[in-house]
């Protein structure tokens, strides 16, 4: 039996509130990881298209910000570099409004690599539309891109 709860006189899922609250951690992850940069912790020249309000965000979560974007670029950098003769793929799960994707194909490090994100329907739908809208961002989509 599915648990219900009454919200504005129209009935939703309990899950659906639980899925709401997940996908929040794309915007507020996106918003982090913009603070980082404006502040020089890091360098992602493509976040700024993700957020439309910055935050500047405490040295703490911009210190965790750093320690997260500097350890999966090294992987992801390390990874793509591999030399081997395998095709490789990345698969990011809960993607969000991560721009790793567009950082690594500015510096052409996914020549070999075939990278997938995945996350709920409105978070790659507001993903797609702003890479759409964003030259900057539509310059860097492999032709054969698929949304």
């Amino acid at each position: 039996m599915e648990a219900r709860i009454e919200r504005f006189n129209e009935p939703v899922l309990a899950e659906s509130n639980g899925d709401a609250a997940v996908q929040g951690t794309s915007n507020d992850a996106a918003v982090s990881r913009d603070s980082a940069a404006r502040l020089g912790y890091i360098t992602d020249p493509f976040i700024h298209n993700f957020v439309r309000q910055p935050q500047r965000r405490p040295p703490l979560i911009n210190r965790g910000t750093f320690c997260r974007f500097h350890g999966i670029q090294n992987a992801l950098r390390q990874f793509s570099a591999a030399n081997d003769t395998e095709p490789k793929q990345v698969v990011v799960l809960g993607a969000g409004l991560d721009t790793s994707f567009f950082i690594l194909q500015a510096e052409q490090l996914l020549q070999s690599v075939r990278y997938f994100e995945i996350d709920f329907e409105e978070i790659t739908s507001k993903k797609a539309s702003t890479m759409y809208r964003k030259r900057q961002l539509r310059a860097l989509l492999p032709e054969d891109v698929k949304v």
